[in-house]
């Protein structure tokens, strides 16, 4: 009898745990989540936003650019004088050391100023498309969107599930005011 006892109760148990399982299976089932991902350099980089800013920025500079080259011109023809010259007055030595310590000085400014400006636009632009995202995600009835770079965030996903052209298509429509 107690053999029987026990072996009941281990198929009842058997039972209950494969009623909990296919419970489990089906409910999972029932509540598949839409997930998907996208190729976030791909998006920044066929962002149309990142482009007109790259155009901005890049106009913004161009002038100051120029008139470094102008600057780089003239302490080469310095240069090249003190350089070919038999002797070179103090003077002449000491203008050529003044200029090139403005030079360095506008360039270092410059070079600041334009960093900072791309650190901005990266931000501005990353922060719009975030933005889209979220909105992307809430239209089409996702529950999560992964960003991928291939660093270590999202290393492997079925193509099936990248979004990444469709999502830039959107963007652009949204930024585009479409």
């Amino acid at each position: 009898m107690n053999v029987k006892s026990n072996i009941l109760t281990f198929v009842n148990s058997i039972c209950i745990v494969g009623i909990i399982i296919a419970f489990v299976f089906f409910n999972m089932e029932a509540k598949k989540s839409k997930i998907a991902y996208i190729d976030n350099i791909k998006v920044f980089n066929s962002f149309k936003m990142t482009d007109d800013i790259g155009v901005q920025n890049k106009n913004r500079f161009q002038a100051q650019a120029h008139e470094l080259d102008s600057i780089v011109e003239v302490l080469k023809k310095m240069e090249k004088e003190i350089t070919t010259a038999k002797k070179v007055s103090d003077k002449t030595q000491e203008t050529y050391s003044v200029e090139l310590q403005k030079f360095r000085n506008k360039e270092a400014i410059f070079l600041q100023e334009k960093e900072k400006v791309n650190a901005e636009s990266t931000n501005q632009i990353w922060g719009r498309i975030n933005a889209l995202v979220k909105t992307y995600g809430e239209e089409n009835g996702y529950e999560i969107i992964f960003g991928t770079q291939g660093n270590g965030n999202i290393m492997y996903g079925k193509e099936a599930l990248d979004v990444t052209a469709d999502f830039t298509l959107f963007a652009n429509q949204k930024y585009e005011g479409n």
